[in-house]
């Protein structure tokens, strides 16, 4: 029996109220390719975001720290403030932490209102302050800068 027998037979025999055999095919074929384009647009995203994480920092690097700078200044009555050069760094990927005080004599030295604090940050220079009597102290700063 012919491809157009068969088709004939199938139809005539399904009546005339269904959908053709050939027309119902050439639908699911349709059907199945756009299921198959949808598949294949979603592993492209999914590859396009593979790729981007491991074109990352963190996994080229196996961080997210790109550099980090520490180092020690003192703050005294007659020197308050400290302006400290420091390698290049992007500011808004960095932050700043005062990591202690050392050669207090007495505690009345420090008050809330004499710890130290960052008055700025540039690419290159770190500017603290406090308001301190006394002989002064030493602070500890780190900075931390990301990718």
């Amino acid at each position: 029996m012919s491809w157009g027998e068969l088709k004939t037979a199938v139809n005539s025999t399904i009546g005339a109220n269904t959908v053709p055999l050939d027309v119902m095919m050439k639908e699911e074929a349709e059907n199945t390719s756009a299921a198959i384009e949808a598949v294949a647009s979603a592993v492209d995203d999914v590859r396009a975001i593979v790729d981007e994480v491991r074109d990352s920092n963190l996994v080229r690097y196996g961080s997210a720290v790109k550099s980090v700078q520490r180092g020690t200044t003192t703050l005294g009555a007659s020197s308050p403030s400290a302006t400290i050069s420091i390698s290049a760094i992007n500011p808004l990927k960095s932050d700043v932490t005062l990591q202690g005080i050392a050669g207090v004599a007495n505690v009345s030295q420090v008050s809330i209102n004499g710890l130290p604090y960052v008055t700025s940050l540039t690419a290159t220079v770190l500017s603290l302050r406090a308001y301190v009597g006394g002989n002064g102290y030493t602070v500890s700063w780190q900075i931390v800068e990301y990718y």
